[in-house]
């Protein structure tokens, strides 16, 4: 029963945690990703001086079997355990396995690796990856780029550290990226002035109708409401290479 819930899982895409790494194994088995492995045959054991005892039945030898393989000498456990996790690496890659509770997951770790550094004064946006830049783009910024954005409406580009947290492929200005303004302080000084913070403020594409788009390639100039514009092919580049989660800083 257990076998045939993880094959429906499996072919269903839904994602599921085998309890054990015989389970793992049929699963990958299944899905042509790991060869069959031959199975050692048990040693015969030596003969009982007492009353003969009663040989088990074949699933009782099976459990057995997998619960000799568990528990061994520290060679062939720390085997088992490797060979463990290679197959569990390999069934959440695909998806049928959720990360393991308290490990980070290798994403996160890519994507500690990259950030994105807007100067506004330049009209420039970097991506770096280790601290170094590996791309440069010139943006275009709100009506009224100079200082910090402060209200809903004041047409201005935020400034500060912010995250890339999620996106949109089907923006009216071709791809967006959210940037995850307001934070907490910019709410804070908002509702001390009395204001709405703003929001929806995005990397993005060009301007969706045809005459203002060609117009900006000629002269660029700002013209957004406190978003950052590029032209596409530069947005579809920091699609590939910028995941969710992406730390933005955006300085004068």
């Amino acid at each position: 029963m257990a076998f045939l819930f993880l094959a429906m899982a499996a072919r269903a895409d839904v994602a599921v945690a085998p309890d054990t790494v015989s389970d793992s194994y049929r699963v990958l088995q299944r899905l042509g990703l790991l060869k069959t492995q031959p199975v050692a045959a048990p040693q015969p054991k030596q003969p009982a001086t007492g009353p003969q005892s009663v040989a088990p039945a074949a699933s009782e030898q099976m459990t057995v079997g997998v619960s000799e393989t568990v528990v061994s000498a520290s060679p062939r456990r720390a085997a088992a355990n490797q060979a463990s996790s290679a197959a569990y690496d390999v069934l959440r890659r695909l998806g049928l396995l959720p990360t393991e509770p308290g490990a980070e997951p290798k994403a996160a770790l890519r994507r500690s690796e990259v950030r994105v550094l807007v100067e506004k004064s330049k009209r420039r946006l970097y991506v770096l990856r280790n601290g170094k830049p590996f791309r440069e783009y010139p943006v275009m910024l709100g009506g009224a780029p100079s200082g910090h954005k402060l209200r809903e409406g004041d047409l201005r580009t935020p400034e500060g550290v912010y995250t890339l947290d999620w996106r949109n492929p089907r923006s009216r200005y071709y791809k967006s990226i959210h940037i995850s303004y307001p934070g907490p302080q910019d709410r804070l000084r908002a509702e001390e002035r009395g204001v709405k913070p703003g929001g929806m403020v995005m990397l993005h594409g060009e301007h969706d109708d045809p005459a203002i788009r060609r117009i900006l390639r000629r002269r660029a100039r700002d013209w957004t409401e406190g978003c950052i514009a590029l032209n596409n092919e530069h947005i579809d580049e920091i699609w590939r290479v910028v995941p969710d989660g992406t730390p933005i800083e955006i300085r004068p």
